[in-house]
């Protein structure tokens, strides 16, 4: 797990081998009621369009860590490639 500051995205590069890492050649997936549906759209994610959505995300709602916070959802994503914020 890399620690990184809150709102904090790692390289494009180094979130596509977490993501190749993770993922194993299969797209990552959001279904119906995991995340918010308005900022996270259900379907099948590549690195590139996973890496620009949390980092739309980011830039919207900059490090706002309320509970229900599109920046709080993103950073769960980041989670479970690997990337921990703090």
């Amino acid at each position: 797990m890399k620690t990184m500051s809150f709102g904090q995205m790692p390289s494009f590069d180094e979130f596509e081998e977490a993501f190749d890492r993770e993922c194993r050649g299969q797209l990552y997936e959001i279904r119906a009621g995991q995340l918010a549906p308005e900022w996270f759209p259900e379907g099948d994610y590549t690195a590139r369009e996973l890496y620009a959505l949390i980092k739309k995300m980011k830039d919207d709602f900059g490090d706002e860590e309320d509970d229900d916070s599109p920046a709080l959802v993103a950073s769960s994503i980041m989670e479970t490639l690997g990337f921990e914020w703090v």
